[in-house]
């Protein structure tokens, strides 16, 4: 697939997923049930509705926005079809495209004015490791009208699996990690679409009204940690988590329950445990080391924050309970493979992203071959990406979204918060 191919690759439309091979998906920080991935995790299938896959359709027609999505990979139905063989084939096929897609030069962030800048080095990481950052560089065409089928009484679902015969095909957005820290952040002040029923706006506005959705226009949706031994006297077992493979998990009334706009960046504290691991002991090379780590990571985390905020910006949509879902590696040894520290006067003054040699050599040559390409998604540090636009259209006219825009600017500047306090604790 060449840099100039479009995100959403050759179609799966209408094909049949019951005998495909696919097993659970068990690195959702929150959402339905029933998403399901390939057995090398490069690929989600998800039980969507057609509002869905009409957006994903449609936002080739906005590149930047995009930019920031899962790679669309088409659509499935669990209806009965008889060409089983073809669609496993297309699914395989678009397995090794994601998997090997080549850098793109539209793959470097949005840079923003009085963000963290990226060194060389990062923005060179960021285009290789991220081989979902594809832009479509075809023609820009009108956005279709997204129908909005006749609703029957509304009931909370209660997170159960989604109702649908249909499923979207998307990248994986923990792919490419070993052990992924997940946090799903649930977007705007309203949550519910024009046309949601009175009794399912009412049960949302009082979630918002109870919650950061309100007053920051985000909530913690949902969050994985990494933990590793379960045993480890740090690991702490709070009402609304659960302790299980490694994992803690942090469920949707953690968000509601606990989190406030006063303590909200303990939630975040929560979701850089395993960065913290040192940042107390007693060995001051260490707990150094791990605060730059931190620094980093936030630093990334704040720039793809950034660069949606200017996406946002500069459309004109209107999204409801979409989400910002954000990424980064919880294994420590997978971690420092991709980190390097630098030295100066026996003081470790930064952390930086590595570059291997064999990309090195090919942006010497500008040659790539193919054949001898890994099938194997690269290590990444982290991933941002927008999700969930079952209730999302583009509105031309009508400017930005500042509902999602409140939630987008409470995040950034919560990072912001975090970015500060670990410089602060470099400089002690």
């Amino acid at each position: 697939m060449s840099d100039s191919a479009t995100r959403s690759a050759a179609p799966l439309n209408g094909t049949h997923i019951e005998s495909l091979s696919t097993i659970p998906y068990t690195s959702a920080a929150a959402g339905h049930q029933g998403i399901a991935t390939d057995p090398t995790g490069a690929m989600l299938i998800k039980p969507c509705t057609q509002a869905e896959i009409d957006f994903y359709e449609s936002a080739k027609a906005h590149p930047a926005f995009q930019a920031h999505m899962p790679v669309y990979m088409g659509q499935v139905s669990l209806a009965d079809e008889k060409d089983q063989s073809k669609a496993k084939q297309l699914m395989q096929q678009q397995q090794s495209e994601i998997i090997n897609t080549p850098k793109s030069a539209s793959s470097t962030p949005i840079p923003i004015a009085g963000a963290p800048q990226r060194d060389t080095f990062q923005s060179s990481a960021r285009s290789s490791t991220s081989t979902h950052r594809r832009v479509d560089s075809g023609h820009i065409i009108s956005d279709p009208l997204i129908a909005r089928s006749a609703r029957k009484e509304w009931t909370p679902s209660g997170g159960a699996k989604l109702d649908s015969n249909l499923s979207i095909v998307l990248s994986n957005a923990t792919a490419g990690f070993r052990k992924p820290n997940v946090i799903d952040l649930k977007l705007g002040a309203r949550l519910w679409d024009d046309d949601a029923p009175a009794a399912k706006r009412k049960k949302l506005d009082e979630v918002s009204a109870a919650t950061t959705s309100s007053s920051l226009g985000f909530r913690v949706a949902g969050m994985k940690v990494y933990v590793g031994d379960e045993s480890n006297s740090e690991v702490t077992r709070e009402v609304n988590t659960e302790v299980a493979d490694g994992y803690k998990t942090y469920n949707k009334f953690y968000g509601r329950d606990g989190i406030t706009k006063e303590n909200v960046k303990s939630a975040f504290d929560a979701f850089f445990w395993s960065l913290d691991l040192l940042s107390n002991a007693a060995d001051k090379h260490g707990r150094r080391k791990q605060l730059l780590k931190r620094k980093l990571l936030v630093e990334m985390l704040l720039r793809e924050v950034s660069s949606i905020e200017y996406v946002f910006l500069n459309e004109e949509s209107r999204m409801y309970s979409a989400s910002v879902l954000m990424v980064y590696e919880g294994d420590p040894e997978a971690l420092d493979s991709v980190i390097t520290f630098k030295t100066q006067n026996d003081q470790i003054v930064s952390a930086e992203v590595i570059e291997s040699q064999e990309e090195d050599e090919e942006d010497r040559t500008g040659d790539e071959d193919d054949e001898d390409d890994d099938e194997t998604p690269k290590q990444k540090i982290e991933e941002v990406v927008l999700i969930d636009f079952a209730h999302a259209h583009w509105t031309p006219g009508q400017g930005p979204d500042e509902n999602v825009l409140h939630g987008v600017r409470s995040i950034k500047k919560t990072l912001e918060d975090i970015l500060h306090d670990t410089e602060e604790k470099l400089k002690s």
